[in-house]
């Protein structure tokens, strides 16, 4: 079984959120995986932040029908977790290691 880490991630460097890792990248992007409360709460920050694009809204709606498996037999309070590897632009930021691999991350986590 593949060793997942608890870890904070950004999709834009201005707000970092809740996910997981297992260490591995694609196309130098972090693969990340959330549990479905953190992927409605970017959902949420997404509808807020850019409210008129129809774009983030059909980004939106993609996110929302990603399914929760129990890729690498890991799961969070029984559930599975959302997939955002190999697919979205996502950059770790903290991990539970205390690393900060962007520098002084000066945002904030949900």
């Amino acid at each position: 079984m593949t060793t997942m880490r608890s870890v904070i991630f950004t999709f834009d460097a201005e707000r970092g959120f809740d996910g997981f890792t297992d260490g591995t990248t694609w196309n130098g992007w972090d693969n990340v995986w959330v549990t479905p409360k953190v992927r409605d709460a970017i959902v949420a920050y997404f509808r807020e932040t850019y409210p008129d694009s129809p774009d983030t809204e059909e980004a939106n709606l993609d996110m929302l029908a990603l399914p929760t498996s129990a890729e690498h037999g890991f799961m969070v309070d029984g559930d599975g977790l959302v997939s955002f590897a190999r697919c979205y632009t996502t950059s770790i930021v903290e991990d539970e290691l205390g690393d900060d691999p962007l520098g002084d991350w000066h945002g904030r986590n949900v």
